[in-house]
């Protein structure tokens, strides 16, 4: 990849001004003293700040290991696919980082951190790293040595500086297409809530009001349990908002001509044959299918007959990702997380109206306020047919169906699209460095 390089390869450690190893003292959710970044904050499209802890240390601690505007982290210790990741540190304040990452700060008379942390996430970046990197105990590794002998075709500092701008625009234009995907998304459920009739339940504020850590709850609804979690607010909220359109409602228990949970234990997979699919499979609207799914032996698929779902049939997911509904297309076998919702002929109810209807704000709150359990929330099976469905017409349920699944084809364009672009932004720079193109 190197030999027709426009410019001279050039060793990490050359342009290095310092390399360091993070703090290895524990950190909590707690948010009491410095924000620190963790292995899983760096993911594949860059920084994940979602889910961040802190770590209370003296300010000779944090001095040593505080982050600076333009230091470069790299994954020492991940997955195949992450390990040697690398991102530049942009954020404002006082930021201190993790054992299992490692810093590297650059000397910027020779060098630019975007343009260092954008050759290595290339296709010849990646192949330098996973060419070091070690597997241990199914995680990868890679130390601070072999970083430091990495490879960077090294431009004048102009010429990184231009190369970077055009990457920059391209990431700008890729930011922009998934953020009207997101929001073409987001847009589904309140747009389907409000064509039925009913209000989208994150634009009231009592909704958000009622989120209170106390609150009365009237003996008479006392009837089913007896925990705080079922009787908040927002859930007699909802109630009356279905309430309103209660000629129109139907229990899933009426809409179906079986309801069951799918099976598991003792299972001898195979290479191929019927499916079996995982508690994780079902996302919104959706099954997601990976490479390594698994297969069910013939003595098992003839045993299973109460798991097995068929085209048209709904799976609504009882534990784990609580919620999440979708529409079967193929003849597989359910997991025990799931229930099977196997639509009566004569029910007037579109299998996608269904799984959409499951999918909104109206049905998720539904399912998660059944849940229960202290390791994992878990929803009773036997509760799961109480569940409510706002029934319109047939024709207006397939009018909802065409008009979401139209928001969704356009989505999955745009990200498909922004993906493509950034991907061949991403082969250019590379090339421009490694001389297959001028």
């Amino acid at each position: 990849m190197y030999v027709n390089a426009n410019y001279p390869p050039t060793p990490l450690r050359q342009v290095i001004s310092r390399v360091q190893y993070g703090t290895s003292s524990l950190s909590t959710e707690e948010p009491v003293g410095l924000p620190i970044i963790r292995m899983n904050n760096l993911q594949n499209d860059g920084w994940d700040f979602t889910n961040l802890k802190y770590i209370d240390l003296s300010e000779k601690e944090a001095e040593v290991y505080r982050l600076n505007p333009g230091d470069i982290l790299f994954n020492r210790t991940n997955s195949k696919e992450l390990v040697g990741k690398c991102e530049v540190f942009r954020e404002s304040g006082h930021w201190v980082f993790a054992s299992y990452l490692i810093r590297v700060s650059l000397d910027h008379s020779r060098a630019i951190s975007d343009f260092v942390s954008a050759f290595l996430n290339t296709k010849s970046g990646r192949a330098q790293i996973d060419r070091v990197s070690r597997q241990i105990i199914g995680m990868s590794n890679v130390n601070a040595e072999e970083l430091q002998d990495l490879l960077i075709p090294l431009p004048p500092l102009n010429i990184q500086r231009s190369l970077i701008s055009e990457l920059e625009a391209a990431r700008q234009s890729r930011k922009q297409k998934l953020a009207q995907a997101d929001e073409l998304l987001s847009s589904i459920n309140d747009y389907f809530i409000t064509q039925l009739g009913l209000t989208s339940l994150s634009s009231l504020s009592s909704f958000h009001e009622n989120k209170m850590p106390t609150f009365a709850v009237k003996r008479n609804k006392l009837t089913k349990r007896l925990d705080v979690f079922y009787h908040k607010p927002e859930f007699y909220l909802l109630e009356n908002q279905l309430h309103k359109l209660e000629n129109q409602i139907v229990s899933l228990k009426n809409l179906s001509i079986a309801f069951t949970n799918g099976d598991h234990g003792g299972l001898t997979y195979t290479e191929s044959g019927i499916r079996y699919l995982r508690g994780q499979s079902v996302i919104e609207n959706g099954l997601e299918l990976t490479n390594d799914e698994l297969y069910i032996s013939l003595d098992d698929h003839q045993r299973m007959i109460r798991s097995e779902v068929i085209p048209g049939d709904v799976l609504l997911t009882i534990a784990g990702s609580i919620g999440n509904s979708c529409v079967v297309r193929g003849i597989e076998r359910a997991n025990i997380n799931q229930a099977i919702v196997k639509i009566r002929p004569i029910s007037s109810v579109d299998p996608d109206y269904l799984a959409v209807f499951l999918n909104s704000d109206y049905g998720k709150l539904q399912t998660r306020r059944l849940a229960n359990g202290a390791v994992q929330l878990n929803v009773n099976f036997s509760e799961v047919e109480d569940i409510k469905v706002l029934l319109p017409d047939l024709e207006v349920q397939r009018s909802l169906v065409a008009e979401i699944e139209k928001r969704r084809t356009e989505a999955r364009q745009l990200r498909q699209k922004a993906e493509a672009e950034w991907e061949a932004a991403k082969s250019r720079f590379e090339r421009k460095l490694l001389g297959e193109e001028g």
